[in-house]
Parts: C-alpha cells; sequence; structure tokens
C-alpha cells in the first residue's frame, strides 16, 4: 500500500491512497486522490457541421503617416478584404485621420486612425489579427469584443 502525506494536515501524517478517505480527519476535508490523473472520457462524436455565433467587434487600427493618400487607401481596403474573406461582416469604418500618439510606435509620432466595427465569428480573429501583423504600412491593432446591441 502507498502512503502520502496529505496537504494541510501540519503533522504530516501519511494517508493510505485509497479512493477515499474513511476518516474524515486525518486529511482535514480533502480526497486523497486529488493528486492522481483522473480517468480519461471518450470524446462524444459530432454529427453534422456546428455552426458558431456571429460575435460583434471593434477594431482600433493605427496606420503608417508616412505612406501616400493612395497607398492609405489601398492598405485600408486591404485591412477591410482581410475581414470579409474571412467571413466577416464590416458594418461601420470611421476615419479618425492623422493624430499624434502619446508614445513612438517604430520610431513614428503620428499615425492615421482607423475605427472598424464588424462581426464575426470567434476563431477567425486570430487569422485576421495574424495576417494584420504581416500588413505593410500597419503599425499597430486592437481588437475587442463589443456588447451586443
Amino acid at each position: 500500500m502507498l502512503y502520502l502525506a496529505c496537504p494541510g494536515d501540519p503533522h504530516g501524517r501519511a494517508v493510505a491512497l485509497v479512493r477515499r478517505v474513511p476518516d474524515r480527519s486525518r486529511c482535514r476535508g480533502r480526497d486523497a486522490t486529488a493528486f492522481l490523473p483522473r480517468p480519461r472520457v471518450a470524446a462524444i462524436p459530432w454529427e453534422g457541421t456546428i455552426t458558431l455565433a456571429r460575435r460583434p467587434y471593434e477594431a482600433v487600427l493605427i496606420l503608417n503617416p508616412n505612406v501616400e493618400e493612395e497607398e492609405l487607401a489601398g492598405v485600408q481596403e486591404k485591412v477591410l478584404e482581410q475581414i470579409t474573406a474571412r467571413g466577416g461582416e464590416v458594418s461601420r469604418v470611421d476615419t479618425w485621420g492623422r493624430r499624434r500618439m502619446f508614445y513612438p510606435i517604430k520610431h513614428q509620432r503620428d499615425g492615421h486612425y482607423l475605427v472598424c466595427h464588424f462581426n464575426a465569428e470567434a476563431p477567425v480573429i486570430k487569422q485576421i489579427e495574424t495576417q494584420w501583423l504581416i500588413t505593410d504600412g500597419l503599425l499597430r491593432h486592437l481588437v475587442i469584443r463589443r456588447d451586443a446591441d
């Protein structure tokens, strides 16, 4: 029989490794099997397809201020197309224009701000953010989930 020290016992008394401790005073209400791995449960196979709910999101994007006006519109269209290509639905786009940042990002003190409201499935957000990390002309982004309106 294997004996383990019971956690929380100031005297360090050993408890027999059993399914349940018959004398609760020895282990102060804790289960002696808490340290053992739990048995695996067979996965329940899903039948059919799973439809994920579309949730509302808001993204704030800071674009590079050194790009020309035509390139800026191109980067904006590229960002919006990356949302719609993955099944997202853009509901509103606000352009705040060029603003001064509180601290420099990639040696830039200014940036063009773009706020985008869209609906998408939860796993798609990670894919969109990964694409935005390698998009030229995009300094920083932040995506948050909005409350349902």
